[in-house]
C-alpha cells in the first residue's frame, strides 16, 4: 500500500490481501487529524466461490 498527502488530501494506491481491508484502511485514514479528503485506490485480488461438485 502506498499513501500519497498533498493538503490534508490523502490518496491510498496499491493491494491488499483482502477486500475487506479497503474500507477498514479508508475510515482509519479519515480519522486521522489533518485529513480533508481520502481517495481511495485501493485494489484486492478476486475470490472465486468453488462449489464441490460442480
Amino acid at each position: 500500500m502506498r499513501v500519497d498527502v498533498d493538503n490534508g488530501c490523502v490518496t491510498l494506491t496499491g493491494s491488499v490481501r483482502d477486500a475487506t481491508l479497503i474500507p477498514v484502511a479508508e475510515r482509519l485514514t479519515r480519522a486521522v487529524e489533518g485529513v480533508v479528503d481520502v481517495r481511495c485506490d485501493l485494489v484486492a485480488p478476486m475470490t472465486v466461490d468453488v462449489v464441490p461438485g460442480q
